[in-house]
This record gives structure tokens, C-alpha cells and sequence, in this order.
């Protein structure tokens, strides 16, 4: 066995054993985390300007309009804003309502991010011992690493921002290099990865549905032999349903796995290949809380109170500085 292969099952190990020794505990990983919140919310300039004490119901629920002048005091490095934590970036993110949103990142949240993806992959190899994975290429197709400023704060897409904190032992098997990554033309990009891989194999692919499904469909015109290899493909950002049976045709053997993942969070995973569910992470930096859809003036609850098959609208805050911040999405 290699020595990446034993890393990576020792690895696995631990990240799968913490994982579902968390999972668990819900409701007292929820009361941890909404304590800490409310430590780091306290002596901010919005605890002050809503005269906030130690009432959580005083806070109000906000959308993005609610916040964007703390943003702009945030982009000009005022600190104590939102947060007592720094925000190191925004994700920049585009909405039907709202328009072009900057979305405060702080060290934190961004880490748990990629801390919970990295779990993800090392639950699939433990369970799968598909150790030989870590050895051979990985694709993530994503947006530019080449980050912008606004005002003292820089940002950029957050697949973009999360490309400058991949861990050492991938960086040597992560493509595309950072030269392709920052082409901002799609279809010169797209063939640009594709010259780069030449005939070597892929093991993991990643992305959202539709970029990944336009990169298979260039990819086959190609003599690349490695298409139906590629053993897993990750995915997130929007729903793969429109997607899944073209994706299919290219990818009939690849186990795949879904994120539920926004710039405010990532909120769950699917650990099990090919399952439809996802297992709402309870143990990041962020608290929950939900609305009945179905009922108007419905009371706003906690993971405590929710019933399944109940269709409620998703409230997060978070260690970024975002307070029972409506995302405007819908689970069950």
C-alpha cells in the first residue's frame, strides 16, 4: 500500500468516526452553537443599532437589503460590524431579488466549509475503500481564483475563494492549474482543461451540474479515453434534477454525491453514493431555524419542533455576521 494510501485510510478513519459521533447529537450541537453565535454577536455596531440584550427573539429576520449598509462599512475594513470576527472575503453572489450580493465571509465559516467537504470525500473512501482515488487526478470545475477588491475587502465566487485553501496533500493531483482557472471566457476555459489533461485519468470530478455536464459534452469529442472512469463526481449549488440523465449517459458508472452548499454555508451532505437525502450538518457554525411554508404567520421553530415531510423555509445565522438571515430557499 502507498503512503497516500495509508494516510488516506487513517484519514478516513477519523473523519468518519468524528463525523457520525456529531450527527447524533443535534439538538446539543444547536444550543452550543447559538450560544457561541450570540457571544460573538454582542458589542457589534447591529447589536447596538437594534439594542439588542440577551432576548435571541429581538433580533429580527433580515434579507440581504436589511444588511447591505453593514456591508459597505465592512468593505471600507470598519471592524465590529456585523461580527466581532474578521471577514477576510466576500462571496459574490447574484439573486432575482436583491441583485449583486457580497456575502461576508470570516475565517470560520470558510474553514468549516472545506473542513465538511473534506469529510465528505473521506466518509465516501471509508466506506468505499476507494483509497486508490487519492493517487490520481481531481477536477474541480470552478469559478476564477483571481479575486477582486471592493473597497479594502476582496471577493469573488466562493469556488473561486475556496481554491486558495486546498489543502497540501491535493495540490499536486487538483486540477485545473491556477493559469486555466482564471481564463474568464467559459468555452476557452473549458478547452484549455481539456488540452491540460491530455490522457491522463480522472478520479474525481466536481462542480455544478451544468458546467460539469458541458465540460462531458466538449470532453467526448475528445480522444481522452478516461470519460466513463471517472469513479466520483460531486455536486451542489443547484439541483442536479434537470441535469441527471444526461449525466448519466456520460457518467453510467460514477458514484455521485450531493452537497447542499450556498455562499451563506454549507448546510448538508449526502453520505451515502447515489442517495437522494442529505444529512443536515448540525455541527458547523451555524444555528437553524424555520418557518411552516404552508402557514401564514407561522411560528418560527428550531431543529427541536420541525416534523418530517413538512416543507419550511431555511433561517441561518451564522459566525460571518449574518443574524436569522432568510436565504429564501426551502427544505423538507
Amino acid at each position: 500500500m502507498s503512503l497516500m494510501k495509508v494516510f488516506g485510510s487513517f484519514l478516513a478513519a477519523f473523519e468518519f468516526h468524528r463525523f457520525y459521533r456529531e450527527i447524533y447529537r443535534p439538538i446539543e450541537n444547536q444550543k452550543k452553537i447559538k450560544k457561541t453565535i450570540i457571544a460573538n454577536f454582542k458589542g457589534t455596531q447591529y447589536a447596538q443599532d437594534i439594542e439588542f440584550k440577551d432576548n435571541w427573539q429581538d433580533i429580527p429576520l433580515v434579507d440581504y437589503e436589511a444588511i447591505r449598509p453593514y456591508i459597505n462599512d465592512i468593505s471600507l475594513g470598519k471592524p465590529n460590524i456585523l461580527t466581532r470576527n474578521k471577514i477576510i472575503y466576500f462571496a459574490k453572489t447574484s439573486g432575482t431579488i436583491s441583485g449583486v450580493k457580497y456575502i461576508p465571509l470570516s475565517k470560520v465559516t470558510l474553514l468549516n466549509q472545506i473542513k465538511f467537504i473534506r469529510a465528505q470525500l473521506f466518509i465516501y473512501l471509508y466506506k468505499t475503500k476507494k483509497y486508490a482515488i487519492l493517487n490520481q487526478k481531481m477536477l474541480f470545475l470552478q469559478g476564477s481564483p483571481k479575486l477582486d477588491v471592493y473597497n479594502k475587502v476582496k471577493y469573488g465566487r466562493l469556488s473561486g475563494i475556496v481554491y486558495h485553501f486546498v489543502p497540501s496533500w491535493l495540490i499536486s493531483n487538483r486540477h485545473p492549474s491556477y493559469e486555466v482557472n482564471i481564463i474568464e471566457d467559459w468555452s476557452q476555459k473549458v478547452l484549455a482543461i481539456i488540452n491540460s489533461l491530455g490522457q491522463r485519468k480522472l478520479s474525481v470530478i466536481g462542480g455544478i451540474p451544468p458546467w460539469v455536464l458541458g465540460f462531458l459534452e466538449k470532453l467526448q469529442h475528445t480522444t481522452n479515453p478516461f470519460i466513463k472512469e471517472i469513479s466520483l463526481y460531486i455536486h451542489g449549488g443547484v439541483s442536479i434534477s434537470p441535469f441527471y440523465e444526461r449525466l448519466r449517459k456520460f457518467l453510467p458508472n460514477t458514484d455521485f454525491l450531493d452537497t447542499y452548499a450556498a455562499s451563506e454555508g454549507l448546510f448538508g451532505l449526502s453520505l451515502e453514493p447515489n442517495e437522494a437525502t442529505l444529512t443536515l450538518i448540525s455541527h458547523s457554525d451555524i444555528y437553524y431555524e424555520f418557518i411552516e411554508f404552508s402557514k401564514p404567520n407561522a411560528p418560527i421553530i428550531d431543529l427541536r419542533d420541525i416534523k418530517t415531510q413538512v416543507v419550511y423555509e431555511i433561517i441561518i445565522s451564522n459566525m460571518s455576521g449574518l443574524y436569522r438571515y432568510r436565504i429564501g430557499d426551502l427544505v423538507e
